[in-house]
């Protein structure tokens, strides 16, 4: 929100992607607080030709960078807090196909108020040699902005949710308890198939058949 005041205080209009609620009436109201002060909404449906479009009409948009997407909805498994994740990769390759600038915001209350605080990336969009790269130092750029209040950070989304099918054992070790192997769409529906003539076989194996530790302290 504080980002929106201020691109918006200058003049300059902002959009964001948005996922419709299955409530109509919540998503109603949440969108209304959204747009009350001129964020204008993207649907998550198509939402990359719209975010496209909104950029080279000199719009800015937000993203939030620090939500599941997994590799097969186009994101990648990078680090944060020192353990991979799946995050989008939007922010990297718009920046990249069309040379605009990235930087991660984040707000936190003060006081009655609120404050932004901004972190720019350590060197110019056109010097990363990947998506990857650049958004890997999106993600250390958020982790600058927790630390500064973690008290502030919304701890109880399962950010650590997903296991890269390569983690090492000494990795997996440090995921919390709620963490499971990621599968793709294509392995999903062949256990499905497998489930239905074998439900044994294709079981998910158990925290202790699969050598899973209980919650460990993250960095």
């Amino acid at each position: 929100m504080c980002a929106q005041y201020a691109r918006l205080a200058a003049g300059v209009p902002l959009c964001a992607v948005a996922r419709r609620l299955r409530n109509p009436g919540l998503d109603r109201l949440v969108n209304a607080s959204r747009t009350r002060h001129g964020l204008e909404l993207i649907a998550e449906r198509g939402a990359m030709r719209h975010m496209l479009g909104a950029l080279r009409a000199g719009k800015s948009l937000g993203i939030l960078i620090d939500q599941n997407v997994l590799p097969e909805h186009g994101g990648e498994f990078v680090e944060f807090f020192g353990l991979p994740v799946p995050t989008t990769r939007a922010v990297a390759m718009l920046a990249r196909r069309l040379g605009v600038e990235a930087a991660c915001f984040a707000c936190r209350r003060e006081g009655t108020g609120f404050a932004m605080e901004m972190r720019a990336l350590p060197k110019p969009v056109p010097a990363y040699g990947s998506d990857i790269e650049l958004t890997q130092d999106l993600l250390r750029l958020n982790e600058d902005l927790i630390r500064t209040c973690p008290e502030q950070y919304m701890w109880f989304y399962e950010r650590w949710r997903h296991l890269p099918p390569d983690v090492d054992a000494a990795t997996r070790a440090r995921f919390p308890s709620y963490a499971r192997f990621h599968r793709s769409r294509r392995e999903r529906a062949a256990a499905a198939a497998t489930a239905a003539t074998d439900p044994q076989a294709a079981a998910p194996p158990d925290r202790a058949a699969a050598n899973m530790p209980p919650d460990s302290p993250l960095p």
